[in-house]
């Protein structure tokens, strides 16, 4: 997000000039601007998916790897969605605030409540329901949620909670009494209906308001959605907004 904000701001002087010549439509620079970042977002994507990806180990075990081949297409689509989702955001901030200082500042606030708010450094389950609204605006909650219930999803590997070698004929933790047996997918995404209290796992990042694998489709739609409404907003501050002082 921040990374775009210099380099808009070094074309202002520009877009203001022609733009009062009457050169051409405000929204086309605008248009223009978002064009160009395609093919470099899309490289980008390419690069930090196909490295990232293989490199940590995502993807299903090794039992469903045969039902399972989407999920690297998905992860791909996902990382271009919300990259493209910073990015116009990015620049529609640019269009809406005076100079690079305040719009950078602007984003740096905006990521703070992303991370805060995206459900990993205080999972969903724990948030208090009058800032649940700030959990379900927040992109980087919809990407977050999306990468992890479909890697994990899959991933049934077996693991001891907190410690132990977990052993698959008996379904304990060697040594006895040194961890509890479960799964890695159980282990992060739990069961989704345990409310805090209940009897039940309701895993790291699962239970009640936590991250969901039937939300998948929907974590593409939300970030879809959320990247048209920066480019109507940047469209539209383009052609409204103006801090030129000559």
């Amino acid at each position: 997000m921040r990374v775009v904000i210099p380099f808009m701001y070094q074309r202002k002087a520009l877009f203001y000039r022609e733009k009062a010549s009457n050169m051409y439509d405000a929204k086309l620079f605008a248009m223009s601007g978002g064009i160009v970042e395609l093919p470099f977002i899309f490289i980008e994507a390419a690069l930090a998916v196909n490295i990232l990806y293989w490199l940590v180990g995502l993807g299903p075990s090794s039992a469903h790897e045969g039902e399972a081949w989407w999920l690297y297409l998905y992860y791909w689509l996902l990382h271009l969605l919300h990259t493209l989702c910073m990015t116009f955001t990015g620049q529609a901030l640019t269009f809406l605030l005076p100079n690079a200082a305040s719009a950078t500042l602007v984003a740096a606030l905006i990521n703070q409540v992303l991370g805060l708010f995206a459900g990993v450094t205080v999972p969903g389950a724990q948030i208090p329901s009058y800032l649940l609204w700030l959990s379900y605006i927040t992109p980087l909650r919809w990407s977050t949620e999306g990468v992890v219930t479909t890697q994990m999803q899959y991933f049934d590997v077996p693991m001891c909670y907190p410690s132990g070698t977990p052993d698959e004929a008996t379904k304990l933790c060697m040594p006895l009494g040194s961890g509890i047996y479960t799964t890695t997918k159980a282990y992060v995404l739990g069961d989704p209906t345990t409310e805090p209290g209940d009897e039940g796992y309701p895993g790291f990042l699962g239970g009640s308001n936590g991250y969901r694998y039937e939300h998948r489709f929907y974590d593409l739609l939300y970030l879809a959605c959320f990247t048209v409404l920066m480019r109507l907003l940047a469209f539209y501050a383009a052609a409204r907004i103006s801090y030129n002082k000559r």
